[in-house]
């Protein structure tokens, strides 16, 4: 196929349909397409505005105007009636693109002109550097252009063009012929620094052969630079497009390296042509370089290859890999402010600068062979499957003991940063002894052994072991060091160090505390502080252990409630962390995440979201990367519940590392559990429970299996199981797990506060109250004896001890717990926070229950306030402030306001939870509830029923949430005047009550007054009173809080003296629940009618008609207002 001449990767697509969803889904950068001038318009529109697709190519067999189509969609750039044109267009485009991403970096210096700090060095100078010199060093095999031919065959199957080429280069390649490889068409260049950009190791290594050979030639044919066809060259140009990132760093000055093999020309208006075209890339800045070449012997060899290249025309002129120069001038060419001229000035042998940074360079994989740098630098770069194989060579191949000491000191990182944690102590173990037979006892290098298995028994969570052998170096190390030595900082902020992952141990120096592993925060806060301390010391300003430091010490302000220090340490953290590795490293997004989930907890959900782009925008970079620290990014933690949906559209990223490690990593280990734990939470969030489910299930398991018998630091997959468990109803599920767990915990460390709150929510939500409690008041204890009084984690026990009352009835200590609960989180908060929203519900929920409408109204107001500020659509808090406010209008008899936000709280509730939630369950009650008391029996009895199907599905048989709703059907159908079947659902509640609750609960009473009306009805008066008289006494006991139903409880008495003929003591019993009510409730009240009209017909039948009549006036206006009226509502409470 020709269109395969002019670019390596073609791909036919002939069904329009494939065509727009392979567009769609792909994650090439860029895309050129050639179509069909007979391609339908509609096509064009759905595709055209995708960014990776760079430019449309029309093929017509007929020459047509495409100038309206080309108005239309500027991607269109020309009509073709000649294919051999498009390839042109092709080549061009495909040459404009390998120029503008070659890979770059930019070293600045500082004021003074003196070097920067040199560990700030970006790691694709470091890498390609030392990758440069490594396999120059290394001998290589007449079997490597064979196994690189494999290597390219596989890659292009089906290509003929290439396939022809492939069996050309492996028949006819000699080292001689390199340059002359290099410059056909693209064949091998395009590939060669494509694979160099994104640092491909394999295909790299694989390639290495050539790499030398093209580099030995340029060298070879360095001394011709002079003097080419006879003319004297003093000057190439480069044109290229820079992005404004790149270009920021580059008007600081300092040196910029190429770290591909670079491109120039001696014609100026060739380069000009890419810098111009450069700038249809948006955020792209053109630059013109013009590097002077006539004066000085560069550090790095070029060739002029002129007639030998494909693109002749362009006097090409080729730097080999990592060319360095130094920044001289920037200037605007013309006006235009997106296009500059920078002139460059080739390092020399003798540049102070470059010398210092190439000793750096070298130290940072040193060895004694081009193999042992190779394999250290592989490891450096997370190629460690490649790195161990080249050790496992070495090992094989070498029997003197230093050697072999040093080998397994690398095969046992290899091991651990592979989280094959066994496997490393093994080497670890054998590295102990050969140094202990080798090295003096008191040796510094023998305590690099004994730090090395700590880390790893920490990763184990054996925290006793790696105290011990963390002190065993300590010991060491104090003895022969000075006392600011980099060294020491090490162990000293090891000792106050753990890892939940051995890779956050290499990055960001072992993340989770020992100490606060076992509770001790203020021990765990000591070391980090001691070595911050020394390395603030010790170390440049920017210098990546200081990043280490600070994340530490923020991520324990953070444990410990301090948000405002984790903030500041954080950030501190992060301003190193992108200057000494780069702004797209997976260790800055780690503290980007970390950032965010400060903001979110401090409610600056504005910033959280800036954050959060930024995080996901680096997560996407390094999502190919085989990095077990992807998983272990608890993106979860924010609090976005809108945009959640939209930001984890690309699930990939993780269920990418998921694969990996699961492949990787044997099943049982703790980053499994954490990757598990990341995706639930995340699956949780956007309502997909039953995903969530399993994988908090697989990080169970994993857990179960992981932990030792010192404890375990997994109360956050617990924490979370138990909540998604509550969305999905299954709470006997994880009861048993966590009385499991209970002995491996150790006292008084917060995972085993997490651990007793847990289990006091799995009793709380089967209704075994007073067990829930125990466990509450257990966990309680321990927080008082780790935590600050003012800590968050309080102010969540508090509001669960709270809702535990609240169930239990006891309203005016459920209040208490609520405040304080508040009283933390208002403190600990801005004023807007959301998390405020649920605290307000709650109390508001309690005062609405005690009939206290004024002071419910007032916290549902604060909550209106927020919502105000910060929109809160379709969230829980939402929905639960809805049913707060409809239930106040309930309380004050306006049932169309009341209907209007139970609907609202409905739609939000259907919409985010499992159809089978207790919340719809409570939903379906409260609708029931306000159209039973608009006297609409039938709506009323619909909604019960619903709330009853999803009660008797998820909950046990004695659950008191189950009692409510057999007594709201009982209520409807006693008001529908089938009063058999209401004394059986009656009953039915009262069984579950009578076991479950205290003697004096509002509930009893509630349902004692509501069998008293049944029997009222049928007339049996004497049952009638032993039951309203049992509804009577509770209710006294209750006061104050109870008072309205102690109104209604003589209103129904008053009702039943009435039907038996004893009038006065009906009056007594009317006129004292009239007082009460009259105080109460609003004059309109429908209540009040009620009652108005009770003694007025008491009145009418002992014969006093004038007071009847004024009884009687008094009920008319409210129950004309009345829609629609309802003559019997205080038999129903």
């Amino acid at each position: 196929m020709q269109l395969q001449t002019a670019t390596n990767d073609v791909c036919i697509l002939k069904q329009c349909d494939d065509l727009i969803h392979s567009l769609k889904e792909t994650k090439a950068q860029k895309i050129c397409l050639v179509l069909s001038d007979t391609i339908n318009e509609s096509v064009i529109t759905s595709i055209h505005d995708l960014p990776h697709l760079h430019s449309i190519h029309v093929f017509s067999k007929e020459v047509h105007d495409q100038n309206d189509w080309r108005k239309k969609w500027t991607k269109i750039k020309e009509a073709y009636t000649d294919i051999g044109k498009i390839c042109q267009a092709l080549k061009l485009i495909n040459k404009q693109f390998n120029q503008d991403n070659i890979s770059t970096s930019i070293i600045n210096m500082n004021e003074d002109g003196s070097s920067k700090n040199l560990d700030q060095l970006d790691p694709s100078f470091m890498y390609t550097g030392l990758l440069k010199e490594i396999l120059l060093e290394i001998e290589y095999k007449k079997n490597d252009i064979t196994e690189f031919a494999r290597f390219w065959h596989a890659e292009y199957i089906g290509n003929k063009s290439i396939e022809e080429n492939i069996a050309e280069f492996e028949h006819a390649y000699s080292p001689e012929s390199s340059i002359v490889w290099y410059t056909k068409g693209g064949f091998i260049s395009d590939k060669l620094n494509l694979y160099l950009r994104t640092m491909d190791v394999e295909a790299i290594m694989k390639m290495s052969f050539f790499l030398c050979d093209l580099h030995r030639q340029i060298q070879k044919s360095y001394s011709e630079h002079i003097n080419f066809n006879g003319t004297e060259v003093s000057v190439v140009y480069r044109g290229q497009g820079l992005s404004t990132y790149d270009f920021n760093k580059l008007i600081k000055g300092g040196l910029i390296s190429f770290n591909n093999f670079l491109s120039t020309s001696t014609n100026k208006d060739v380069a000009y042509l890419f810098m111009e075209s450069s700038l249809g890339n948006p955020g792209t800045v053109g630059i013109l370089f013009k590097i002077l070449i006539g004066s000085t012997i560069s550090s790095t060899p070029f060739i002029y290859i002129g007639e030998r290249s494909d693109y002749n025309q362009e006097e090409e002129i080729l730097f080999t890999m990592h060319s360095v120069f130094r920044i001289d001038k920037i200037k605007k060419y013309d006006s235009d402010d997106r296009l500059y001229e920078v002139t460059l000035i080739p390092t020399t042998g003798d540049d102070k600068q470059l010398r210092e940074l190439t000793d750096i360079v070298r130290k940072e994989v040193s060895g004694s062979t081009g193999w042992h740098r190779l394999a250290r630098l592989l490891s450096k770069i997370n190629q460690y499957d490649k790195a161990e194989k080249i050790y496992t060579t070495l090992l094989e191949q070498t029997s003197e003991n230093n050697s072999r000491r040093q080998i397994y000191h690398q095969i046992a990182f290899l091991k651990a940063n592979q989280a094959k944690y066994q496997k490393a102590l093994e080497f670890h173990k054998n590295y102990l002894k050969y140094s202990e037979n080798y090295l003096h006892q008191n040796y510094p290098d023998l305590a690099i052994p004994y730090n090395n298995m700590a880390t790893v028994y920490q990763d184990l969570g054996e925290y006793s072991k790696a105290l011990e052998f963390y002190e065993k170096s300590l010991l060491i190390m104090e003895k022969v060091l000075p006392p600011y030595h980099r060294d020491l900082i090490t162990i000293y902020n090891n000792i106050a160090l753990t890892s939940i992952h051995p890779y956050i141990a290499v990055s960001f120096n072992n993340l989770a505390a020992v100490y606060e592993a076992m509770g001790n925060f203020s021990k765990a806060l000591e070391y980090y502080k001691e070595s911050l301390q020394i390395r603030e010391k010790a170390l440049p300003s920017t210098h990546p252990d200081l990043a280490s430091s600070y994340t530490n010490i923020a991520a324990m302000h953070n444990t410990m409630g301090n948000y405002s220090k984790a903030f500041e340490f954080y950030e501190k953290s992060l301003d190193i962390t992108t200057r000494a590795l780069s702004e797209y490293h997976l260790d800055s997004a780690i503290v980007y995440n970390n950032i965010g989930t400060v903001y979110s907890q401090i409610g600056e959900y504005r910033k959280v979201d800036a954050i959060f782009k930024k995080f996901y925008e680096i997560m996407k970079k390094v999502a190919n990367q085989n990095d077990p620290r992807i998983a272990t990014v608890d993106s979860s933690s924010y609090s976005l519940p809108e945009k959640m949906p939209e930001n984890f559209k690309d699930f990939e990223l993780f269920e990418k590392s998921l694969e990996v490690q699961e492949s990787d990593l044997p099943q049982n280990h703790p980053t499994l559990a954490i990757l598990y734990h990341n995706l639930g939470t995340m699956y949780g969030k956007m309502g997909k429970y039953s995903q969530a489910i399993e994988l908090y299930k697989k990080s169970k398991s994993v857990m179960e299996n992981f932990l030792g018998p010192e404890g375990s630091n997994s109360s956050t997959s617990y924490d979370d199981f138990d909540r998604i468990n509550e969305n999905n109803d299954q709470y006997l599920e994880v009861q048993n797990s966590f009385k499991n767990l209970e002995k491996c915990m150790v006292p008084n460390n917060l995972p085993l506060a997490s651990f007793y709150r847990n289990i006091g929510a799995v009793y709380y939500h089967k209704g075994e109250l007073w067990k829930a409690l125990k466990f509450y008041e257990k966990s309680l204890a321990i927080k008082k004896a780790v935590l600050p009084s003012d800590h968050s984690d309080f102010a969540t026990l508090y509001n669960n001890i709270g809702l535990l009352y609240d169930e239990k009835g006891e309203y005016q200590q459920a209040i208490e717990y609520y405040e304080e609960s508040l009283k933390i989180m208002e403190k600990a908060l801005p004023s807007h926070h959301p998390d405020l929203i649920s605290y307000y519900n709650n109390i508001c929920a309690v005062y609405i229950k005690s009939n206290e409408n004024i002071k419910a109204l007032e916290y549902y107001k604060k909550s209106e306030e927020i919502q105000e500020k910060i929109p809160l659509r379709d969230h829980p808090n939402l929905a639960a402030s809805y049913n707060n406010i409809a239930l106040i209008h309930n309380n004050v008899g306006e049932y169309s306001k009341a209907i209007e936000f139970f609907e609202k709280a409905l739609k939000i509730r259907q919409t985010s939870l499992s159809p089978n939630h207790p919340d719809l369950a409570t939903c379906y009650n409260n609708m029931g509830l306000i159209y039973n008391n608009m006297a609409q029996y039938k709506r009323a009895s619909e909604f019960y029923e619903k709330a009853l199907e999803i009660m008797e599905n998820v909950l046990p048989p004695d659950h008191p949430d189950l009692s409510k709703t057999f007594s709201n059907i009982g209520l409807v159908y006693l008001k529908m005047g089938d009063y058999s079947n209401a004394l059986q659902f009656y009953n039915k509640s009262l069984i579950i009550m009578e076991k479950t609750l205290p003697q004096n609960h509002p509930n009893l009473a509630t349902i004692y007054n509501n069998i008293a009306g049944v029997y009222s009805n049928t007339n049996e008066y004497c049952k009638a009173l032993e039951f309203y008289n049992k509804s009577l006494e509770i209710r006294q006991r209750n006061l104050p809080a109870s008072l309205f139903h102690l109104s209604t409880s003589y209103n129904n008495i008053g009702l039943v003296h009435k039907k038996m003929g004893a009038y006065y003591e009906a009056l007594k019993s009317y006129q004292v629940s009239l007082e009460v009510m009259e105080k109460a409730l609003s004059p309109n009240h429908p209540t009040l009618a009620t009652l108005y009209n009770n003694i007025g017909s008491v009145y009418n039948d002992i014969g006093e008609y004038q007071k009847a009549l004024r009884f009687y006036q008094r009920s008319l206006p409210i129950t004309e207002n009345m829609i629609p009226p309802n003559d019997q509502l205080l038999i129903t409470c």
